[in-house]
């Protein structure tokens, strides 16, 4: 178990149970590529109410994926305990933080450590590319040494940007604007490694660029961010042109605080997810469990809170070959070779409502949980949460003396739900007796020897929605 020893441990303990008893996947049950964009048009909101956005993210990669270790760090022990973080936990790359002031200064010295998890004998040194303080190694490596455990091949960003007023209103000027939001994420193609290419350089430095493009020139058109972040990557020396170098998928979001759109543009397999409140004329009920009690009842009905409206098609080439972008040595002969453009991304807009929650995430999470069973795990979230208020221990109507605090869980609502997302997909991608959406995509090409979950990185970031 990686989630930290907290209350949560008990919504894990349901959600294994659940999937334990889940063998047949129900004919309800539908994979995460059913929706088209058309079906959830653009809705321009007209509430004077500025949005801001609750953030969380959470990763691991597969076993096998290099880990952090760092002569500096004094924090960290060697536990593989999990926990999600929002980005105001790291420096904002805009020029004056620390990080981009004196390298040497905040330099992270780190290694990896690489279990043998191939033939090195046969395989050429992976290939890294930058030097460890070049800008986009210092902010990658800001994050890991607080995640031991590494992302795989996937990576991501999140950054808040100051709004642009768009509207004369009076309402609207008489206080400065919130912040938009713009997140991503890339999931390098592991077929690289084959060629001597670390797979997550590519994702690392093409989720850096896009973070650059939004920090630096205050683009957060999704599209646009891709293409610049694109036009960069194969600019950039430090992502070598004497060989193969690598690719990657990309889908990037972003969210505007004045009136609650958003847009985003997905090129590959990483998908996103928009959940809703249910209607107001099927409250959810109280939770009824003693507060008190250790004892869970894993097989209870859960009372969904929010259901699924819209998810993200995901993009193939064929089984297991999402479109992806890719640099390619010059010269060399790319027939045959998976190249896209990000013009060939889905575009996608919509307007969002008051406690609309949206989980962005790479294959390794939708390869292994159903649209369902993210519903359900939102209403555990909420549960706990509610089961927490319920435990807030009031004074002794005698003697005024308040008994001892029960420990508290200071996470947000996002951030248990990044966690739990990257757990549950962990428990669901070893379950071989469990039909995965992974396993019905491979029957439709003709896969019938595939069972159960599939293994891989998952990187989750969840935004929850709410008006000011």
């Amino acid at each position: 178990m990686f989630l930290r020893p907290t209350g949560t441990s008990s919504i894990v303990h349901q959600l294994t149970h659940r999937v334990s008893q889940s063998v047949v996947v129900d004919v309800r049950l539908r994979a995460f590529a059913s929706t088209p964009p058309e079906s959830c048009a653009f809705v321009p909101s007209s509430a004077l109410r500025r949005y801001c956005f609750e953030v969380a993210y959470a990763f691991k990669g597969k076993p096998g994926s290099p880990t952090y270790s760092s002569s500096e760090r004094t924090d960290l022990t060697s536990s593989t305990t999990q926990r999600s973080v929002t980005d105001h936990e790291l420096k904002s790359d805009d020029g004056n933080s620390s990080l981009m002031g004196d390298r040497n200064r905040d330099r992270v010295q780190s290694s990896f450590t690489r279990p043998d998890w191939r033939d090195v004998s046969a395989t050429p040194r992976l290939q890294q590319g930058f030097e460890s303080d070049h800008p986009s190694i210092v902010w990658r490596d800001s994050i890991w040494s607080r995640f031991p455990w590494g992302a795989g091949h996937d990576w991501f960003f999140v950054q808040e940007v100051e709004a642009k007023r768009k509207r004369s209103n009076s309402t609207l000027t008489e206080s400065p604007p919130g912040k938009d939001l713009v997140i991503g994420v890339a999931d390098g193609v592991g077929g690289w490694v084959d060629s001597g290419v670390d797979p997550s350089f590519f994702a690392q430095t093409l989720m850096w660029l896009c973070r650059q493009e939004v920090v630096k020139n205050g683009n957060t058109d999704p599209l646009k961010v891709i293409q610049n972040a694109y036009a960069a990557i194969l600019k950039e020396k430090g992502v070598r042109a004497g060989k193969e170098n690598g690719s990657s998928t990309a889908c990037v979001l972003s969210f505007d605080a004045e009136s609650g759109n958003l847009k985003a543009a997905n090129l590959g397999d990483s998908i996103f997810l928009i959940l809703r409140r249910k209607p107001a004329s099927s409250p959810t009920p109280a939770p009824t469990i003693d507060s008190s009690s250790s004892t869970s009842t894993p097989d209870a009905p859960l009372h969904l809170t929010h259901s699924v409206v819209h998810m993200q098609a995901a993009q193939t080439h064929f089984f297991n070959a999402p479109r992806q972008l890719a640099k390619m040595p010059k010269g060399s002969n790319k027939q045959g070779a998976l190249i896209d453009m990000p013009e060939g991304a889905d575009l996608f807009e919509t307007g969002l409502e008051d406690g609309d929650i949206l989980v962005l995430a790479t294959d390794g999470f939708s390869d292994n949980v159903w649209p369902q069973q993210l519903e359900e795990l939102v209403a555990l979230v909420q549960n706990y949460q509610n089961k927490l208020l319920l435990s807030i221990p009031t004074p002794d109507s005698r003697t005024g003396t308040p008994p001892p605090s029960p420990k508290k869980d200071s996470r947000t609502f996002a951030r248990i739900l990044a966690d739990l997302c990257v757990t549950f997909a962990k428990i669901c991608a070893v379950k071989p007796n469990r039909q995965s959406p992974f396993e019905i995509e491979a029957r439709r090409y003709g896969h019938r020897d595939v069972r159960g979950g599939k293994v891989d990185d998952v990187c989750v970031v969840v935004v929850v929605v709410k008006k000011e």
